[in-house]
């Protein structure tokens, strides 16, 4: 079975493997912006012999191999959050008997991960990972698709990326200052991954991407760590609210109508 201990360390290891791409990407995209360094810990770029930062953080007890400084957590955290949402998926889709789907869902937490470190740091979500996600997505929904013999799914992924991304464009032609073009064309991505799953997940991921925002904001603003009108990144919202909703639409959907019946 795939759920058992075996297998998920598996799905774990390449978690990491693929949290180090994401590394990668997050490197280049501070290199290209020219982040300062704000910390006085290593930030030497993780590489050859050891090009994960999991491997190189144990061997080395969390110094660099190359300069000797305390490394940042932050590439430690990239590896082991994306092997986290590796398992989570897995576990959660393998449930929903859509095992072909995996790895579409595997693509999409990875390029997620990166695009929420990057969105924070850099305000940004670059067309580098964002663009060719379309056809990775598609293509491997497409293939699982097949597999499953469920092309409405994929007929439902399509709606649905096409629903978002025409809602978030509207938003950002309407009110330009409040919503970034990165995000209309991240919108359609996260679109297709909800709604394969079924179009509850959908209306769930969308509508928490705007409380899960509010929310933050609200706290920043209590805490007055932002002002009004302070321009947030609204990308690790989009993210955060696609990964909930397709792991928790069913569950939540049946706690509500058990609720509703009191049952």
């Amino acid at each position: 079975m795939v759920t058992t201990i075996a297998p998920l360390i598996a799905v774990a290891a390449a978690g990491i493997v693929a949290g180090a791409l994401a590394n990668r990407a997050i490197d280049r995209v501070q290199r290209e912006t020219a982040q300062p360094d704000s910390h006085p810990r290593c930030r030497c770029q993780v590489g050859p012999p050891f090009p994960i930062a999991f491997v190189d953080t144990l061997l080395n007890r969390g110094t660099c191999a190359r300069c000797g400084r305390r490394q940042l957590l932050r590439p430690l955290a990239v590896e082991l959050s994306t092997a986290a949402l590796f398992v989570v998926l897995t576990v959660r889709l393998v449930s929903l008997d859509l095992l072909p789907a995996l790895p579409a869902y595997w693509y999409f937490a990875t390029v997620a991960v990166a695009l929420t470190v990057i969105d924070i740091d850099c305000k940004r979500l670059p067309n580098f990972l964002v663009l060719p996600s379309y056809p990775a997505v598609f293509a491997l929904l497409a293939l699982a698709a097949a597999v499953l013999d469920d092309w409405p799914a994929l007929l439902r992924a399509a709606v649905g990326a096409i629903a978002l991304f025409g809602f978030y464009l509207a938003l950002a032609l309407v009110h330009p200052a409040g919503m970034g073009l990165g995000d209309v064309k991240l919108a359609g991505v996260v679109g297709a991954v909800l709604a394969f799953v079924s179009y509850g997940a959908f209306v769930l991921g969308a509508l928490l991407a705007f409380v899960f925002a509010a929310v933050a904001g609200a706290v920043l603003l209590i805490t007055r760590r932002a002002l009004v009108g302070t321009t947030i990144p609204f990308g690790p919202y989009m993210i955060a609210a696609a990964l909930v909703g397709v792991v928790a639409a069913e569950p939540l959907g049946r706690a509500y109508l058990s609720w509703r019946t009191g049952s």
